[in-house]
């Protein structure tokens, strides 16, 4: 069990997908706790200003000479908060503001209590294809993922950073904790609706032998993982990758890599 985990996401009203046991499987998450309200509509030329997340290579280096993720975060922040007319700002340092294109705000504030109560929130970037922001959490012990929807201003709780289809239709996200297990080790597919984040399919791993550590789309319906294998079998070597598919009946592992934890 996850326990600081569970703790920090039961403070935020939020509970992880790939802990089916926990919700209704397939149901959307509960919203993240936040304050919306009316506000002046961003401009559409403020949406053009938008980085997109950084690449996984490209936050190692940004961050090779910090050692605290939560500082890691918000150094990426600072950068992508840089770009002039963004409808994405602190209006203090406990608090991030969206202002959304519906004439929302959508507000969410840190808890900076000690201990297990703790949750630091920092911008990761804008996902143009499902038009959604990203912001990366931290808890007193490990961390997760929310979406922040455009315009409605709906929000779900991810296992990572999304990686979209090719048709802009799902995306997947990905955890792995072989570790300390602070964090689930899970494989999730949403589906992108007009209005709307659904989770489609979820796969908890558990204290598995491996874990996901990337994603690469073959093809609208099938989706190749890399993996990464438990140091107790491997030293931290990756391993073989794994493939999740799409049938007629729904999602599905295809392919796992042959191993076991001793």
């Amino acid at each position: 069990m996850h326990l600081f985990r569970a703790i920090s996401i039961a403070s935020l009203g939020l509970t992880l997908s790939c802990r089916a046991r926990d919700r209704q499987e397939g149901a959307p998450r509960p919203d993240v706790p936040g304050d919306a309200g009316a506000g002046l509509p961003a401009t559409p030329e403020s949406r053009t200003a938008h980085l997109a997340p950084p690449s996984q290579s490209v936050r190692q280096h940004i961050c090779l000479s910090i050692d605290n993720s939560e500082d890691c975060a918000r150094t990426i922040e600072q950068r992508l908060l840089a770009q002039p007319n963004l409808p994405v700002h602190r209006k203090d340092p406990g608090t991030l503001v969206f202002d959304l294109q519906s004439g929302k705000h959508i507000v969410l504030h840190d808890s900076v209590t000690e201990g297990t109560d703790y949750v630091g929130y920092s911008y990761a970037g804008y996902l143009g294809p499902i038009h959604a922001y990203l912001v990366e959490v931290q808890f007193y012990e490990g961390g997760s993922w929310v979406l922040v929807r455009e315009p409605s201003g709906q929000r779900v709780g991810i296992a990572g950073p999304p990686t979209v289809a090719p048709d802009s239709v799902r995306f997947v996200a990905l955890s792995s904790d072989l570790v300390a297990h602070y964090d689930p080790t899970c494989i999730e597919v949403w589906s992108v609706q007009s209005d709307t984040i659904v989770l489609e399919w979820s796969l908890d791993l558990g204290e598995s032998a491996w874990g996901p550590t990337g994603a690469t789309w073959l093809s609208n319906d099938s989706i190749r993982i890399a993996t990464e294998l438990a140091p107790d079998i491997s030293e931290g070597r990756a391993g073989p990758p794994a493939l999740v598919v799409r049938a007629k009946d729904g999602w599905k592992l295809a392919a796992a890599p042959p191993v076991t934890s001793n």
